[in-house]
């Protein structure tokens, strides 16, 4: 089970309670979730990785990832002003190698609890 430590100023606002859940389901693999969240013409830019483009090559690329849930995942900050987000915290995965710490870091498009652009740092 995933352990999920968030700061208390990232829920108070309905923007921010989207992206604590969005990242919370992403840390804990909830693709169903995550999928039903975004719009059908998602950009999605994971630096130094890839460009991912639409809702359907955006669904292959969430089950894939669905097999990577967080151990910990700790949000530290959320700051919205109108559709634009930002967010920021680190997630730490346990693999066969051993455990990886890493930032994460987004900002976000946001419309009626739907989004639809990424651009992370994973």
């Amino acid at each position: 089970m995933t352990k999920i430590t968030v700061s208390p100023d990232c829920g108070n606002a309905p923007r921010k309670q989207f992206l604590k859940d969005f990242n919370i389901a992403f840390a804990t693999g909830d693709a169903d979730f995550i999928i039903q969240h975004v719009c059908d013409d998602i950009e999605w830019n994971i630096h130094g990785d890839k460009h991912i483009s639409g809702k359907e090559a955006f669904t292959k690329e969430i089950y894939i990832m669905k097999e990577y849930s967080a151990d910990e995942v700790v949000i530290h900050t959320i700051i919205t002003h109108g559709r634009e987000a930002a967010l920021n915290g680190e997630m730490k995965i346990e693999g066969k190698t051993g455990s990886v710490k890493q930032t994460l870091s987004g900002l976000f498009s946001v419309r009626q609890n739907y989004c639809f652009f990424l651009n992370a740092t994973l």
